[in-house]
């Protein structure tokens, strides 16, 4: 794999199948050459791409874990209520995982289901969706659910170096919360779906310390040149229920070596809701040893 050799085994006549193979990169080419007891070699490519969740034919992970939420404000936000959150993975046939997951809490309780797909030379894909039951401690004891989509795709072009590390999109309908934003928003007793023509800027209608997802798009894309050091694009767009403004958040950077020191430059810009914050930044590294 770009140019180093990662493994090399001895397989039995016939057909094989490697299952221990683990690549140095989420997505990429991987070179196989099968050498015969003859001497004579088959080379070929074989593509591979990945996206979180994803595993191997036969492999399976599941996590649980039990808490209490702590708000970012703690002083400020009486909110913090216990939960349960457990995830479940399991790796499939033909580059196929199906995953699942779900939180409980005494006011909130979310089930997702999803599946990741590897398409070899095309890239690969995730799909999911979310379905939330929100409770309100308002006196009018509102209940809300709502569903969130998610879609993820991940490719990288080893001819030209290029990787599309992340690209997501999601969906989620007035009713929807997630677990931080339902608890924020019940500390500001405003739990209730917003509709289109509801939006405003005004403070009353915006949930506590943030605003009410409606939609949201990333993308993250490096470009490597070599002994030239390497590019990075990060754009993240989100949409709000509440809130008349979107927020948009664009990073660029540049990292290239000299020497032994390694060096970073960044640009990045938030606009939208809130101020205009732009900024440069640039970083070194200097090994001692």
């Amino acid at each position: 794999q770009r140019g180093y050799v990662i493994s090399e085994q001895w397989v039995p006549s016939g057909p094989f199948a490697l299952k221990d193979l683990y690549s140095t990169s989420g997505n990429g080419d991987i070179e196989v050459t099968v050498e015969g007891p003859n001497g004579e070699r088959q080379v070929y490519v074989q593509s591979f791409s990945s996206v979180p969740y994803m595993l191997r034919e036969g492999q399976q992970s599941y996590a649980v874990t039990a808490g209490q939420y702590r708000p970012a404000d703690g002083a400020l936000n009486p909110q913090k209520p216990g939960f349960v959150q457990g995830t479940y993975r399991r790796g499939l046939t033909d580059g196929t995982t199906l995953f699942g997951g779900t939180i409980v809490s005494e006011q909130y309780h979310s089930v997702l289901a999803g599946f990741a797909h590897d398409f070899s030379g095309f890239g690969a894909i995730s799909l999911d969706v979310t379905h939330a039951i929100s409770d309100d401690m308002g006196p009018d004891s509102k209940t809300l659910s709502g569903q969130s989509f998610r879609f993820r795709y991940s490719k990288s072009i080893d001819l030209t170096d290029t990787s599309f590390s992340l690209i997501g999109y999601r969906y989620s309908t007035s009713g929807y919360y997630s677990f931080n934003e339902a608890i924020n928003a019940r500390a500001n007793n405003s739990l209730e779906p917003y509709v289109d023509e509801t939006l405003t800027e005004s403070a009353m209608y915006t949930p506590y310390l943030s605003g009410h997802m409606k939609s949201s798009f990333t993308a993250n894309v490096s470009q490597q040149f070599g002994s030239y050091g390497g590019m990075y694009a990060n754009l993240t767009k989100t949409d709000y229920w509440n809130l008349a403004k979107s927020n948009t958040s664009v990073q660029l950077g540049y990292s290239f070596s000299v020497g032994r020191a390694s060096y970073n430059l960044g640009l990045a810009q938030n606009s939208g809701v809130g101020d205009d914050i732009r900024s440069v930044s640039l970083s070194v590294s200097i090994p001692l040893g």
